[in-house]
């Protein structure tokens, strides 16, 4: 799987190739055929694509930052119950402790 640093450094190149079509595009002395129009389709299909991934990567970091943090603070908080919450199943349990 391609890191997110290289997806991200893909994307930018895909957006300069798009920019530089686009340039072109727009200068009326220039010719825009059905190459240079499959060509853009092409770009942006790909830049849509590899956008995606980033964005998907991103928010899956963050997903698991945030679970981290909760994780954290959860153990934080309850860190001395824990023992004690043992100590009640084995209560339940047939020759636990009573």
């Amino acid at each position: 799987m391609e890191s997110l640093k290289g997806l991200k450094e893909r994307r930018d190149a895909l957006a300069k190739d798009i920019r530089a079509l686009a340039d072109k595009a727009n200068d009326p002395q220039a010719k825009w055929g059905e190459s240079e129009e499959q060509r853009w389709k092409e770009l942006n299909a790909a830049f849509d694509e590899v956008h995606g991934k980033v964005e998907r990567l991103e928010r899956a970091s963050g997903v698991v930052s945030t679970l981290e943090k909760s994780d954290e603070a959860y153990q934080a908080k309850f860190a001395g119950i824990r023992p004690t919450l043992e100590r009640l199943e084995d209560d339940d349990e047939p020759g636990g402790a009573k």
